[in-house]
């Protein structure tokens, strides 16, 4: 069985349009995949900032236990010189 001069032609041309389409298909993927990189990539930025200022607002709530503490603990021991002191003047 061979193939008629019509017969080829009209493979080549569906061959031809079946290989734009898919070639457009390829492009549109291409272009879903970048903005959905896109997106991760702006979700990701927005939990790392997220958890930056968590993190610092954990940071200076340390900070402030860290200076409450010395402070008291400072207030401690001011009043046990004094305590101190007076003991050793009787």
């Amino acid at each position: 069985m061979s193939s008629t001069d019509g017969e080829i032609g009209m493979r080549n041309m569906t061959d031809k349009a079946t290989y734009e389409r898919l070639e457009k298909d390829v492009t549109a993927v291409k272009n879903d995949i970048s903005a959905l990189t896109d997106q991760i990539t702006d979700a990701l930025n927005s939990f790392a900032g997220t958890a930056q200022k968590q993190a610092r607002r954990g940071y200076k709530q340390a900070r402030a236990n860290v200076d409450s503490a010395v402070d008291d603990m400072s207030e401690r021991g001011s009043a046990m010189r004094l305590g101190a002191g007076e003991i050793w003047r009787r």
